[in-house]
């Protein structure tokens, strides 16, 4: 049985703005633990995502986009929590134009 989340987003656009937002607020010096934050976000992201597929179908390109987001800070990490916050929100808002 799932467990659904207080104020869980309820449509692919609340849910993105979830994750900037969630984003958003991942300071640190380490970029391991910052890395594991994004992670949790881009994850519970998608869940929202594919639970509403039938209901409301996100398009292929965010799910790319969102798939670039991951490879950048787990596979490809350029080590700077900055830098690498700061691309996430530029991609994510990317994201919002296609939703």
């Amino acid at each position: 049985m799932e467990i659904p989340f207080v104020n869980e987003p309820k449509d692919p656009i609340s849910a993105l703005q979830f994750f900037i937002h969630e984003s958003s607020q991942v300071h640190g010096q380490d970029y391991g633990d910052c890395m594991r934050e994004w992670n949790r976000d881009i994850l519970f992201l998608k869940h929202c995502w594919l639970r509403d597929q039938a209901s409301t179908p996100v398009p292929q390109a965010a799910f790319q986009k969102l798939e670039a987001i991951q490879n950048y800070v787990q596979f490809t990490p350029n080590w700077n929590v900055q830098a690498t916050r700061l691309q996430i929100l530029k991609d994510a808002h990317e994201i919002e134009k296609i939703l």
